[in-house]
């Protein structure tokens, strides 16, 4: 079994490394761990990305002349604690690795939108969503998925009849 697999039979994933701040983590624990070589969840097929999540990547740190994926096969990332930069390998290797398993957040958000375009139109929904997106981007919100619902519209209740009538 490879490490992907393992690190998902375990409900987790291969380290992910959003930033400095995670890579110098990874090393540390690297470091007392006495591993020179361990696999991170980075991968390609043309575009390297994270294996959980199928993102591109932002933060890299790659060690020089690297990724040379030129050479054929180098698909899986791993990171060398001698210097904490990245190098692309066989996936066939064998490297210790990392699972990593980050609790998730629901959260649900109704809204009202008043309008007079029709709610139920696919163009509107996906712009809705597409404006909303970008809001969470811009307030550093990475890891998220958006849907539409629509709710049946309640009916206004009658008020209630009175137990007694007036004769």
């Amino acid at each position: 079994m490879d490490a992907k697999a393992k690190c998902k039979a375990q409900a987790s994933s291969l380290a992910k490394i959003p930033d400095l701040i995670a890579n110098a983590a990874i090393l540390a624990t690297m470091t007392a761990a006495l591993m020179p070589e361990a696999w991170i969840g980075l991968k390609t097929t043309q575009l390297w990305q994270w294996s959980k999540t199928s993102e591109n990547y932002a933060y890299r740190n790659w060690q020089l002349g690297q990724p040379d994926t030129v050479n054929g096969g180098k698909d899986c990332a791993a990171i060398a604690v001698k210097n904490g930069t990245w190098t692309d390998e066989q996936c066939s290797a064998q490297y210790p690795f990392f699972c990593y398993d980050v609790s998730k957040v629901k959260t649900t958000m109704k809204m009202r939108i008043k309008t007079d375009t029709d709610i139920t139109n696919t163009v509107f929904n996906a712009q809705i969503l597409q404006q909303l997106g970008m809001v969470l981007e811009s307030q550093g919100w990475t890891d998220f998925s958006l849907q539409w619902n629509i709710q049946p519209k309640k009916q206004e209740k009658k008020p209630a009849e009175p137990l007694w009538k007036k004769c």
